[in-house]
């Protein structure tokens, strides 16, 4: 009877490995994230020379995550970490683990429960016109607790003023990278106009 059950169990297990590494492996990948990043290359260097652009660039939401995961490094706050990004129909699905084990305030160090990565999910609405973006939370959860939207803007405003000396809110306008004057949002595709 053990010996039955060992090998059903051993089947299973052997069922499931390749299963879960498939999914892994689809899900982002090197070659989706230099894609990326070589058509981006491309746009800038158009304008830079002059040439004409694209009337649109379209990227699949693979290749959006395979690029924040190996190429945007720098260019992400080092807080964020394993940050997916789901594309619905004008909006968009985040998460990310949030560590705050090196950020300090001026009189104090943060709690010892928090210096943890923390799960943070986030849905909302992204405009932009001009050159400029601007998110609009819609809901967030830390774990499974839903919070405010307002209390997410004091955490945003504390973390920024302590790395940079100037508080961001989420209710800030920010410049759009690569010189994209617009950006749309489909199941699955992130649009940029150039």
């Amino acid at each position: 009877m053990y010996g039955r059950r060992g090998l059903i169990l051993g089947w299973l297990i052997l069922a499931f490995v390749p299963w879960a590494g498939a999914y892994e492996d689809s899900r982002i990948s090197q070659a989706a994230a230099d894609k990326m990043e070589r058509v981006l290359n491309d746009v800038l260097k158009r304008r830079q020379q002059g040439k004409e652009l694209p009337k649109t660039v379209v990227f699949t939401e693979r290749e959006l995550n395979s690029y924040l995961y190996y190429k945007a490094g720098s260019q992400l706050p080092p807080n964020l970490k394993n940050i997916d990004i789901g594309l619905q129909e004008n909006s968009v699905v985040a998460q990310a683990d949030v560590d705050l084990s090196d950020v300090k305030s001026q009189n104090s160090e943060i709690p010892d429960f928090l210096k943890r990565p923390i799960p943070i999910y986030l849905t909302g609405r992204l405009t932009t016109q001009k050159g400029w973006g601007y998110f609009q939370p819609e809901s967030i959860r830390v774990g499974f607790l839903p919070i405010p939207v307002s209390a997410l803007d004091a955490i945003v405003q504390y973390l920024t003023e302590r790395q940079s000396g100037k508080a961001h809110s989420l209710k800030d306008w920010f410049a759009l990278p690569y010189g994209i004057k617009e950006v749309r949002i489909n199941k699955e595709r992130l649009i940029l106009v150039p």
